[in-house]
């Protein structure tokens, strides 16, 4: 072996001697010198493992050292001098958490059942829009040939007013013709004349009337088919548009859920005040989990609303409270009251066997005129009387059913009176278009009783009563 190989050998066991004295030192060295050798303010993983073990903290020696262990160029670690960390949660702190993270909870909860709704309802909606199309088609067929029958109808009358002016004349020419002979200012020859012009023209005058009164046989003929085509074709829609309805009402209950729900997260937060800071920011993030919800919501009632309006244009109508049932506006007052103010009184009957006597039963033929009248849904005021009174079993004020007036701050004292049910019924319908609070504007019910009602599942309530009412609709 060579020297210097040897010399590397001796080095080496000689740096190995050296770190074996140096480990039994350390050793040997009580815990607080070797504390005062670690860097700065760290305590090295090993030594608070061993410490850990020992059972004790950094906490706890603090709390034994008390007051004096302490240095006096040193501040206490929080507020209250206590090194444990910040103030626990209060029983009653912890509960508000616990309520605030239920309500979120159902808030999602519910969010997922409207956004199944919604997506049902979308499926739905296209799938009609052929359908819906082709019975627009029959239904303007209908009312172009109303139009051809009225235009037919001027025209015969027309030619009935021409021909009595020619009989006028005729009966008065021959008296004109004698005076004219007297006079010397005309001869027999003229009068003639004017004669065999005037029975010519009662001659053609008369075959017009013929091929008027002829096109007006075939046109009423066409008139009954159509209106035959248009009544299948209405009822048709109807039946077409019930499931596109019935998805848009159920995700109607699902807006009106939810708001419910951020009503009473906004309530849960309101009674949050001088909170521990933990609470605050859990009521902060509640609140605005509950404005994206509610930003949700307006969104979809402004969809469903859109179908509202598309199913009132099939209907021909506009400019109507009307929420999906596609109510015709254009027919006869006597047919539409007809058809409504029967099925308004069959669904109060219907309740009455369940509940006892309606008072309000037998007015559905007032609703339906009144709601004719002023373009507002047939259903609603019925629907509406039932939620607010079970239909005048338990009026507010004297003849008012629908809580007309009654703000929270007052109810009894602000809320109308009337003088009787006939009177209710119409400024009940004409309060909806009059008033200012922005009932005339809600796109669907659900926006309506975030205005009519300070419980937003109102809304969901008044929806299930105008199913049942559609229910009852020859």
């Amino acid at each position: 072996m060579r020297t210097g190989e040897w010399k590397d050998i001796a080095s080496v066991c000689t740096a190995l001697v050296f770190a074996l004295v140096l480990a039994f030192v350390a050793c040997a060295l009580p815990t607080s010198v070797v504390n005062e050798c670690a860097w700065g303010d760290e305590v090295e993983d090993e030594l608070i493992s061993d410490i850990q073990e020992d059972g004790e903290t950094a906490g706890d020696q603090d709390a034994l050292a008390g007051p004096g262990g302490i240095p006096d160029d040193e501040e206490p670690a929080g507020e209250s001098g206590d090194a444990s960390g910040p103030a626990k949660l209060s029983d009653e702190e912890r509960h508000l958490m616990e309520g605030l993270a239920a309500l979120e909870a159902r808030l999602d909860e519910e969010l997922g059942e409207l956004e199944t709704a919604k997506a049902n309802f979308d499926a739905v909606h296209a799938g009609i829009a052929r359908g819906v199309s082709a019975r627009d088609a029959v239904l303007g067929a209908g009312k172009d040939a109303a139009k051809r029958m009225e235009e037919l109808d001027r025209r015969r009358l027309g030619v009935l007013a021409r021909i009595r002016t020619v009989q006028e004349e005729l009966m008065q020419s021959d008296e004109f013709g004698v005076k004219a002979l007297m006079a010397g200012t005309s001869d027999v020859a003229d009068v003639e004349l004017r004669h065999e012009l005037l029975e010519r023209l009662v001659i053609a005058e008369g075959k017009k009337m013929r091929q008027t009164l002829s096109d007006q046989r075939r046109l009423r003929i066409e008139l009954v088919l159509d209106e035959a085509s248009a009544c299948h074709a209405r009822r048709d829609m109807r039946e077409t548009m019930e499931p596109v309805n019935k998805a848009a009402y159920r995700v109607e209950r699902g807006c009106a859920h939810v708001r419910q729900c951020v009503k009473d997260v906004q309530l849960a937060v309101e009674g949050i005040s001088d909170a521990h800071l933990a609470l605050e920011k859990a009521g902060d993030a509640a609140l605005f989990h509950a404005d994206a919800a509610l930003a949700v919501v307006v969104d979809i009632e402004r969809l469903v609303g859109a179908w509202y309006d598309e199913a009132d244009a099939h209907a021909g109508v506009r400019d109507t409270i009307s929420f999906g049932e596609g109510v015709d506006f254009s027919l006869p007052e006597d047919e539409f009251v007809k058809t409504w103010g029967s099925a308004i009184d069959a669904f109060y009957a219907s309740r009455s066997w369940t509940s006892g006597a309606i008072p309000l039963q037998g007015y559905g033929r007032a609703m339906a005129a009144s709601a004719w009248q002023h373009h507002i849904d047939p259903r609603l005021c019925a629907a509406v009387s039932i939620v607010e009174s079970s239909g005048g079993q338990a009026c507010i004020r004297p003849f008012n059913a629908w809580g007309w007036g009654a703000a929270d701050s007052d109810p009894y004292g602000l809320a109308v009176e009337w003088g009787s049910f006939e009177e209710a019924i119409e400024a009940w319908h004409e309060g909806m278009v009059t008033s200012t609070s922005g009932l005339a504007m809600a796109s669907t019910v659900s926006a309506l009783g975030a205005v009519y009602c300070s419980s937003p599942a109102w809304g969901a309530t008044v929806i299930e009563q105008m199913e049942l009412i559609s229910g009852f609709v020859r």
